[in-house]
């Protein structure tokens, strides 16, 4: 009678254990889009630390819009922002992509990594890796 009783309980542990670590995360989903919210300026393209006219930010609102500034023509002193609306998606196998539609038309198509003060996004059509610093 009570081999029988401590076989049903490591039974119904076993039962609970697999249920449990079935409906649970793996932990790779360590943010969502919301942390893409707020300022980002460029601090680095390619690895290497950007020169003053070649900064540009964006400001990423929780509704999805937002803006991007840079200085036009790469010019010191002619700073233009741009209103935007962005998108982020994850994928099945764990990539997480930035999406920036700007007012003008079109749109920028990033992979995006993020880390607790840095956005590194690559560019799609440039392959470029361009950095951006949380302010």
């Amino acid at each position: 009678m009570i081999m029988k009783r401590i076989q049903t309980y490591i039974t119904l542990l076993v039962v609970s254990m697999v249920a449990a670590l079935s409906l649970s995360s793996c932990g790779d989903e360590y943010y969502e889009s919301s942390y893409l919210e707020g300022r980002w300026g460029l601090v680095s393209i390619d690895g290497y630390p950007i020169s003053e006219p070649e900064y540009s930010e964006f400001t990423l609102y929780s509704n999805g819009t937002g803006s991007f500034g840079q200085y036009a023509g790469g010019g010191y002193g002619n700073w233009s922002q741009y209103p935007i609306t962005w998108e982020w998606e994850q994928v099945p196998g764990g990539a997480e992509y930035l999406y920036v539609y700007p007012y003008s038309g079109g749109v920028w198509r990033y992979l995006l990594r993020l880390y607790p003060t840095q956005m590194e996004l690559t560019d799609l059509s440039t392959g470029q890796v361009l950095v951006y610093q949380a302010f």
